[in-house]
């Protein structure tokens, strides 16, 4: 195997039982695991999820609510075993479901998310044919502008769903933080903490009580402990990763959370070239002394960014060694003149590794003008996972 990710599930399993310890008793744990688990496989990551116990597996769209639900596990699949004990999981579609995949949600048990309400009538009719009630979670807007229905209007739109479908179910109500870990804007989380609340309490004076309420993501899951609710959908810190700079430098102490991903490859070949030599495509890079350049057979399509090009490192025998020239479709070349006897097949670390030369998504993201959460979610579904503890 020449490129691979390592993905450490006992970091998982550890990193979630902190948040759920951090959270509290009282307030469940939705696990969000969307995009392949930011990378990190979506039914191994479910699995360890289920297993400790969290109230809800977060996913996209229902092509991944199916590789859950029809997917071979035991834990995941109730129908694989004969234990008792074994429930099927909570699913909760974040992105949207269709008109023509309604029939097969509904009558599977898994729950989504409303943000037109023109598509209740849709639901209604659905949900007559499965002879099933829907259970929807309706997401309101407070302030992220991206998707809900407008939280001036919220009450009144709810009030309507609720008393003109009686084959819908209002199981959960949500909304998302627009910038929840930062300092800057901390007065704009609030007033979206305080319009979601004002909403429950206007529901609540028309007699309408939701069982989930969920508000914060994984900074707010960190940084705004009043606005817990009744559930938290944590995502990035599962995997380890603080969701921004200012929530890790501020809260890591009181949070311990373990990276679980190592990308990886090896070399396949290398060159001795002479000062001066140009390297890669446009011939970006020139040296500026006698080196020795290792070829690793990952790029840009496996999900290291072409713009890490001359700026990205990989750790080789414990030391940094810089990438030098653009980053290939497939390949890549690093400069490795102070690694003392590299050989062919010697492993290198793209992303992760051991406290001694760990290179961050942190750092990465920093490199890449990016977040840390696509420097994981990005690597692609084809390159190898291996999966540990």
């Amino acid at each position: 195997m020449l490129t691979w990710v390592e993905i450490d599930l006992g970091a998982i399993r550890n990193n979630i039982k902190r948040i759920k310890k951090y959270i509290g008793p009282n307030v469940g744990l939705a696990a969000v695991i969307k995009s392949n688990a930011y990378g990190h496989g979506l039914v191994e990551v479910a699995e360890v999820a289920v297993n400790e116990g969290t109230e809800f597996l977060c996913v996209d769209n229902i092509y991944e609510a199916k590789l859950i639900s029809n997917s071979k596990s035991k834990i995941l699949n109730p129908k694989q075993t004969q234990n008792p004990k074994i429930r099927k999981p909570k699913i909760l579609i974040l992105g949207g479901v269709e008109s023509e995949d309604l029939l097969w949600v509904i009558k599977n048990n898994i729950r989504f998310g409303i943000f037109n309400p023109e598509f209740t009538n849709k639901i209604e009719r659905s949900s007559q044919n499965a002879g099933v009630r829907a259970k929807v979670h309706i997401k309101i807007d407070t302030g992220m502008h991206r998707l809900g229905i407008d939280a001036g209007d919220a009450v009144e739109v709810i009030t309507k769903i609720n008393n003109n479908h009686k084959n819908i179910e209002i199981e959960g109500l949500w909304s998302h933080f627009a910038d929840s870990g930062s300092r800057e804007n901390k007065k704009y989380t609030l007033e979206q903490i305080k319009k979601f609340s004002n909403i429950i309490d206007g529901l609540e004076k028309e007699g309408i009580e939701i069982k989930y309420k969920h508000l914060c993501n994984s900074s707010g899951t960190i940084a705004f402990p009043e606005a817990h609710f009744d559930l938290v959908r944590s995502g990035i810190i599962i995997y380890g990763i603080f969701p921004s700079d200012f929530v890790k430098k501020k809260y890591q102490r009181r949070l311990r959370i373990k990276p679980a991903l190592t990308f990886k490859t090896r070399i396949v070949a290398l060159r001795n070239l002479s000062k001066g030599e140009r390297i890669g495509y446009g011939l970006t890079h020139r040296l500026k002394s006698d080196s020795r350049i290792a070829i690793l057979p990952a790029g840009y399509k496996d999900g290291y960014g072409r713009n890490l090009s001359n700026k990205g490192e990989v750790v080789i025998k414990n030391k940094r060694c810089p990438v030098v020239g653009r980053i290939c479709m497939r390949m890549m070349m690093v400069d490795v003149s102070s690694v003392p006897g590299v050989k062919l097949d010697e492993e290198a670390v793209l992303l992760g590794g051991d406290d001694h030369a760990k290179i961050e998504a942190d750092e990465v993201a920093e490199k890449m003008d990016t977040i840390s959460y696509e420097v994981v979610a990005r690597i692609a579904e084809s390159v190898p996972r291996i999966y540990k503890n």
